[in-house]
């Protein structure tokens, strides 16, 4: 068959190695793959992701044998701000292939950019970023078991995010049900999920991250950054499980409960939750995602657990526009646990976050087992399209893929 690859994704090179004539980055982008007649304008999606090399040739002639691609081009009725050229017919087979674009007189940092992105089925490619195995406390499936159900699924990204919670330690909290407090080993974490993902390049791309646990205790603090100083981990979620004082998801419930065992008004505890989320938000770590934003909701016991925009309108605004101005991702996360609806937030505060302008979304199972890889998906991506959303926001090590629903 006689194809034409057209780049798709966002990828820039930050950094190559010189060679004769060239200078090139290698990266991971994906391509939509056009028979001839789609390169006209016309035509039917017929390849799959690929594997490229990104770089600049040099030399004699500059970029004569790369694509010339300032913008982007679309199919019948579209826009064509750039120039693209067909590859060369060694370029159409399978497996690892170069391919070097840049802009005509572009320096050595090359940027790649699109919006559309597939699967092997030339379906949507599909994500889920938050998940974990036995390296945390409360994992249940190993990692390769994880990744193996993955691949099944067909995922394009999938990023792994061992408990980092240090909030834990610093406050001197215990795990769930009252369970002595275990934490993620990095030394042992990270090289183990790095092999894995080197192993799986090419068929299914594995992110290396971590959720890290907010506390208001500055000690906490400390020990992430020294944490992301020496891992570097793809990606971190950003998340809220305790008050400082207990977990969320206390057996006992007492986060939500005065000192003499009382209920506390609803919306006392869930202001006071939202007065934690917002203050994660200024942390001098680094971070990606906001994580599963109503987590209180999971396990409060009352007999509207929800919460909702109207109720909590100032604070959850606040953290909406706080996310929004900090180029943050908000998480869509489909582990609701007993809490009111199919996914955290809900759909009230995600059209909130719409109509402020916020865009960014991932895509959260929040899987500690085989079973929920990639759980709830299309309930969630349904939803996100019926309240105008068009695209899933994937980070890694700073960039964001963006990737269509």
């Amino acid at each position: 068959m006689d194809a034409i690859f057209i780049l798709s994704g966002d990828f820039s090179a930050e950094k190559g190695k010189k060679g004769r004539g060239r200078d090139e980055t290698t990266g991971v982008i994906c391509i939509k793959v056009y028979n001839r007649k789609a390169f006209g304008g016309s035509g039917k999606l017929c390849g799959e992701q690929k594997e490229l090399t990104v770089g600049r040739r040099g030399g004699k002639g500059g970029a004569r044998k790369g694509a010339r691609k300032e913008g982007r081009s679309e199919g019948k009725g579209g826009r064509k701000t750039g120039q693209e050229r067909r590859p060369e017919k060694s370029e159409l087979q399978s497996g690892r292939k170069n391919f070097f674009c840049g802009p005509k007189n572009s320096g050595r940092r090359v940027a790649v950019r699109g919006k559309l992105w597939y699967n092997r089925s030339m379906e949507k490619l599909r994500t889920d970023v938050h998940t974990h195995t036995t390296f945390s406390a409360d994992g249940i499936s190993p990692m390769e078991e994880m990744l193996k159900k993955a691949e099944e699924k067909e995922l394009a990204f999938y990023g792994i995010s061992e408990h980092f919670d240090y909030d834990y330690l610093v406050n001197g909290i215990p795990f769930y049900g009252g369970e002595e407090a275990t934490y993620t080993d990095p030394d042992a974490y990270f090289p183990h999920a790095r092999s894995l993902a080197a192993a799986y390049a090419g068929k299914l791309r594995v992110l290396v991250g971590g959720e890290f646990g907010y506390t208001d205790n500055r000690k906490a603090w400390t020990l992430y950054r020294e944490l992301e100083e020496k891992y570097r981990p793809d990606f971190v979620v950003n998340s809220v499980h305790t008050n400082g004082k207990y977990d969320y998801s206390d057996s006992e419930n007492r986060p939500y409960r005065n000192a003499d065992g009382t209920l506390r008004p609803k919306s006392e505890a869930y202001r006071e939750y939202f007065g934690f989320v917002r203050r994660s938000l200024d942390v001098p770590y680094g971070y990606d995602i906001v994580g599963h934003m109503t987590y209180c909701t999971r396990y409060a016991p009352y007999a509207d657990r929800r919460a909702r925009w109207e109720e909590f309108r100032a604070e959850i605004d606040s953290i909406l526009c706080g996310i929004i101005a900090r180029r943050k991702i908000l998480e869509v996360n489909s582990s609701c646990r007993g809490a009111a609806g199919d996914f955290l937030p809900g759909r009230d505060i995600l059209s909130r976050y719409y109509e402020l302008g916020g865009r960014k979304l991932s895509f959260a199972s929040d899987a500690h087992d085989v079973s929920r890889v990639a759980d709830k998906r299309e309930t969630v991506v349904k939803a996100l399209r019926g309240l105008g959303f068009d695209r899933i926001t994937v980070p890694c090590r700073g960039r964001h893929v963006e990737v269509e629903l």
